[in-house]
């Protein structure tokens, strides 16, 4: 496949061709796709033969497969060797160019995305859609490079609306809170201050353009809490009630006020703060007893759905599983710290009943792969020499099947995957040691030869407990740490 952008063909033979599916057709639902297929623009140098070898249709391709997903290239309404860029084609898997927000003819849940239609300058034309529907009329926009509509209204993922900037990006500074208006004839003139492309609740009216300055940011709240970052503060209350707000960069953000008193900490609504690139953060703030609801994100996406924990002093969620600043799922103690020791590998299972429940150790909120699985209640103390051989082991054997999948797919990631096939093994080396040392069994006034034979001894039922595991890579590295160890120590002067 080639091309990145999806320009419709704009000639003669595109446009009078009545078996073309263009993508204005697709978005409208005058023409459906078949059930289980997905869209794709052609792009210039594509093949039919080549969209479905990369459609789902096999390779090489079962193309009276494909004709009957695509009954406009019937021999009878055209000819199926001549396509045009921009037109439609279905397909039963993602091809690798697939249609996404920002090119013709995606529908999202919520976003902008390009239509593929230009007008006389040659500007593109955008559609915003809400839940799946469009939102208002089509519109078009001066191109900016970045997919999206420059100094307008538009939708993002989280269906939140985002004022753009010149650039497409989302704004922060003042513009006419009407799109497009700039009261240039004299006229009166409304401007809203946005931050991240969201409205703030700070307004001017004026007849000289937008202010220079930004308006100043809340101090404290009437609540007298401080707003030191992005999230809900109390805007109106007392000791009986209070009213929330969500504020990035010391603004209110319009349209989150809650419009009835809450007793003071109970959750404020869930409208879209701000989300950290990786983190975790809370979306209302915590209630009587400290409760608050959360969400998790990585990459900029959200990781699961929010859930509810209690708010340990940090912000954090106390005995959860948070994601950190490097993008890293981070298990919690009790209050919102790292955790070091047991915990449930299920966030909130505790085995009251008396069932069994899978718990696993962790070291500063990661996972050390080491599990118990008891119907007794929190495990004690560290774990043993044997748990985090196997642990490692596993980890190990993991790392390297998913080096050798990487080699054979030719995935051009595959220095990733060889950095952690060998910390691995570094790390299986260090606990298979470790346990040898722990469980040899050396007799009194031992000999250097005795000593040797101990470490033998004791590395071979460790591999032969390894070996019953099925992991017999790691079981001969195992004998063969020992005889390198019993070397050293034959030799040693």
């Amino acid at each position: 496949m080639s091309g990145d952008v999806n320009i419709p063909y704009s000639g003669s033979n595109f446009a009078n061709d009545q078996a073309v599916v263009t993508a204005d057709e697709v978005i409208s639902g005058e023409v459906a796709a078949p059930e289980g297929t997905e869209t794709y623009v052609v792009q210039p140098g594509d093949t039919l033969c080549e969209i479905a070898a990369n459609g789902g249709y096999g390779n090489p391709p079962d193309m009276e497969a494909f004709y009957r997903d695509n009954p406009q290239y019937a021999e009878s309404e055209r000819n199926p060797d001549l396509i045009w860029p921009g037109e439609v084609v279905f397909v039963r898997s993602s091809p690798q160019e697939q249609l996404t927000p920002g090119q013709s003819g995606a529908t999202p849940g919520n976003g902008t995305v390009a239509t593929g239609n230009v007008d006389a300058n040659g500007n593109p034309e955008f559609q915003n859609y809400a839940n799946g529907q469009p939102v208002g009329p089509p519109y078009t926009s001066p191109e900016t490079g970045t997919g999206q509509p420059a100094n307008a209204d538009t939708i993002d993922a989280q269906g939140n609306v985002i004022r753009t900037g010149e650039d497409g990006r989302p704004l922060t500074g003042w513009a006419p809170t009407t799109p497009g208006a700039n009261g240039s004839n004299g006229a009166e003139t409304e401007y809203t201050y946005y931050v991240d492309g969201r409205a703030t609740t700070e307004t001017v009216t004026s007849v000289d353009g937008a202010p220079d300055e930004p308006p100043p940011a809340r101090e404290v709240d009437f609540a007298e809490q401080p707003i030191e970052g992005d999230g809900w503060y109390v805007v109106n209350g007392s000791s009986s009630g209070a009213q929330w707000a969500y504020f990035v960069d010391g603004h209110e953000v319009a349209g989150t006020r809650t419009t009835e008193s809450k007793t003071v900490g109970d959750p404020a609504p869930v409208v879209g703060p701000k989300p950290p690139q990786n983190g975790t953060v809370a979306v209302s703030p915590p209630n009587e007893n400290g409760v608050a609801q959360f969400q998790n994100y990585q990459d900029g996406q959200p990781l699961g759905p929010p859930y509810h924990a209690r708010m340990g002093a940090n912000g954090q969620p106390a005995n959860a599983d948070t994601v950190d600043a490097g993008g890293v799922v981070v298990r919690t103690d009790t209050e919102g710290a790292p955790l070091t020791g047991w915990a449930p590998t299920t966030p909130g299972a505790n085995g009251s009943d008396g069932s069994e429940v899978e718990y696993g150790y962790y070291e500063n909120g990661v996972p050390t792969g080491v599990t118990r699985t008891t119907s007794q209640g929190l495990p004690t103390g560290a774990p043993t020499p044997s748990e985090q051989t196997d642990a490692a082991a596993q980890a190990s054997s993991s790392a390297d099947t998913q080096l050798d999948n990487a080699a054979e797919d030719e995935n051009p990631e595959i220095g990733v995957y060889e950095q952690q096939a060998t910390e691995a093994s570094e790390s299986f080396d260090a606990a298979a040691l470790a346990e040898i040392e722990a469980t040899k069994e050396l007799p009194p006034n031992a000999s250097r030869e005795d000593h040797a034979n101990a470490v033998l001894e004791a590395a071979e039922a460790i591999a032969e407990r390894l070996e019953a595991a099925g992991l017999q890579d790691q079981a001969d590295r195992v004998r063969e740490l020992a005889r390198e160890r019993a070397d050293e120590i034959n030799n040693e002067v």
